[in-house]
C-alpha cells in the first residue's frame, strides 16, 4: 500500500481521533459532519397554570430523543404584540410575525448550561425544569441572560426554546412558539383626591355645576339683553338598545338669572339639568325622550345613570376642572376597579344585604361596567334583566348613587372644615 499518497487532510484528522486513517483525500466539511450523529430534539414548552401579574413560570421539557438536552438549552422571548408587528414595530408590513434578530437588543434571551459546574440544567430524555421568567438569578449555576425586568401584568409574551449541542449532536431546532399571558393587574387602593366625582344633585342645580356644565358642552347664549348664537351639538344620552333620553343643545335660550341682570343657557342644557336633578320610583325607560325634562319611568335610576356618565366622561377632560386620572397608577374613573364585596353588604344602611352571586359578579368590575350594565337595563323596556343578581331595580340606583359619591367629600380630614372643593373619599370607596 503506497502510503505516501494519503492527504494532508486525511492525516490531520485521523490525527485528530476523528476515525480511522483514509486511503482516499475526503474534504473536511464532509469529514466534520460525520462527527455529528444530528442533532438534538427540539425542546417543548408549557404555560404555567396559574400566571403570576408580573413573573411566569415556564414548564421547559427536554426532547425525547439523542438524549435530551445534556448541554442545557436556551430561551427567547418577547411580548406577542412586538412578535406581530415585526421587528420594524409596524403592523401591516412584510415583517409581521417575525423574530427580533438573535442579536437585537430587544429580544430577551437566557441560557441554561448543563456543562457548568452544579448546573441543574444538563436534562435527560423528556425531563423538564420549570423556569421563572422575570425573576431569574444569574448566581444560580450554568445562568446568564440579557434582560430580568419584571413582566407586565395582564400581557401576553411568546417563547421559544433549542437545545444545546454537543461533540456528538448539534443544536436543536427551535422549539414551536408558545403564548402565554401573565395574571390580571393587581387592584390599587385610591386615596383621597385621586378623583373628583360629584352628585347627582349638584350635576342638576347650582351655579357651579351649571359653569362646568357651560364650560364643557357649550350652551352659553351670553348675559347681554339677546342671547348670542352659540355652539349646537350633542350634551348627553343614557340608556340605548330598545329606548334612549338624549339632550343636545338647541341654539334656543331661557334666561336663568334672576333679577334685571341677564345669563342666558340653552334650552336642551336647562333641560337636562332638570331631568338629572329629579327622581323618582326607579325603573327603566318604556320610550325614547329628546331634551326631556324629566327620566319618566327611568326615575332616580336615569337620574344617577346619567350624573355617573358626566362623572366618567368629565374625569378625562381637560375642560372639567377634575384630576384628569389618579397621576399615581395611570387609570381614569371609569376604569377603576371594585373590589372586596362580600355576602351581607349593603349599599346603603337600611338597605338589602346583597347576595354572594352578587357579590362575587361585582368584585373585578370597573366603574365603567356598571355604568354599561345600568344603561342597558335602563333602555331594554324590560326584556333586559337586572345585572349583578341585584333583585331590585332600587339596589341598582343605590349602587350607581355610590359611585357617584365615592369621591365627592370636602373635609378630608375630618376636622369639620372643607379642605377642597371635592375628592375626598365615601365610607363606599375605602370599603369597595
Amino acid at each position: 500500500m503506497n502510503h505516501g499518497s494519503i492527504s494532508r487532510t486525511s492525516v490531520s484528522l485521523a490525527c485528530l481521533g476523528v476515525g480511522a486513517l483514509l486511503l482516499t483525500a475526503v474534504p473536511v466539511s464532509a469529514q466534520a459532519a460525520k462527527g455529528k450523529q444530528g442533532k438534538f430534539a427540539a425542546p417543548t414548552l408549557s404555560c404555567p397554570l396559574v400566571a403570576d401579574d408580573n413573573t411566569m413560570e415556564l414548564t421547559v421539557c427536554a426532547g425525547t430523543s439523542n438524549g435530551g438536552a445534556p448541554a442545557g438549552f436556551s430561551l427567547q422571548w418577547e411580548s406577542c404584540d412586538d412578535l406581530a408587528a415585526g421587528p420594524d414595530g409596524t403592523l401591516g408590513t412584510a415583517d409581521d410575525g417575525q423574530w427580533y434578530s438573535s442579536d437585537d437588543p430587544r429580544l430577551c434571551k437566557a441560557s441554561f448550561s448543563g456543562n457548568a459546574n452544579g448546573t441543574n440544567w444538563n436534562l435527560g430524555p423528556g425531563a423538564c425544569v420549570n423556569i421563572v421568567i422575570g425573576g431569574l438569578n444569574d448566581a444560580d449555576a450554568g445562568v446568564s441572560f440579557n434582560c430580568n425586568e419584571p413582566l407586565e401584568c395582564d400581557t401576553c409574551y411568546v417563547f421559544h426554546a433549542f437545545a444545546h449541542a454537543t461533540s456528538k449532536y448539534n443544536k436543536s431546532d427551535l422549539s414551536a412558539n408558545l403564548q402565554c399571558t401573565t395574571g390580571a393587574c393587581e387592584p390599587t387602593s385610591y386615596e383621597d383626591g385621586d378623583f373628583c366625582t360629584r352628585s347627582q344633585g349638584f350635576y342638576g342645580s347650582g351655579a357651579d355645576s351649571l359653569d362646568l356644565e357651560l364650560g364643557c358642552f357649550g350652551g352659553d347664549g351670553g348675559t347681554g339683553i339677546l342671547p348670542v348664537t352659540a355652539n349646537s351639538g350633542s350634551l348627553l344620552a343614557i340608556g340605548g338598545g330598545t329606548y334612549t333620553y338624549e339632550w343636545h343643545l338647541t341654539q334656543t335660550y331661557t334666561d336663568v338669572q334672576s333679577g334685571p341682570a341677564f345669563q342666558w343657557v340653552d334650552d336642551g342644557l336647562i333641560n337636562m339639568r332638570s331631568s338629572i336633578g329629579g327622581g323618582g320610583t326607579a325603573g327603566y325607560f318604556t320610550g325614547n325622550g329628546t331634551n326631556a325634562t324629566g327620566m319618566g319611568t327611568g326615575g332616580g335610576l336615569a337620574s344617577q345613570t346619567a350624573a355617573l356618565t358626566l362623572n366618567v366622561a368629565l374625569s378625562g377632560s381637560a375642560c372639567s376642572g377634575f384630576p384628569p386620572l389618579d397621576l399615581e397608577v395611570g387609570v381614569y374613573y371609569g376604569d377603576a376597579l371594585l373590589c372586596d364585596f362580600a355576602e351581607g353588604d349593603t349599599f346603603k344602611n337600611d338597605g338589602a344585604p346583597i347576595s354572594q352571586a352578587t357579590a362575587d359578579a361585582l368584585n373585578g368590575q370597573t366603574v365603567s361596567d356598571v355604568l354599561a350594565a345600568a344603561n342597558a337595563y335602563l333602555g331594554g323596556n324590560g326584556a333586559v334583566a337586572l345585572p349583578y343578581a341585584l333583585t331590585s331595580a332600587a339596589d341598582l340606583n343605590e349602587l350607581v348613587a355610590n359611585l357617584n359619591l365615592a369621591f365627592d367629600g370636602k373635609d378630608w380630614d375630618g376636622d369639620g372644615i372643607d379642605d377642597h372643593d371635592c375628592g375626598g373619599m365615601s365610607a363606599f370607596a375605602e370599603s369597595h
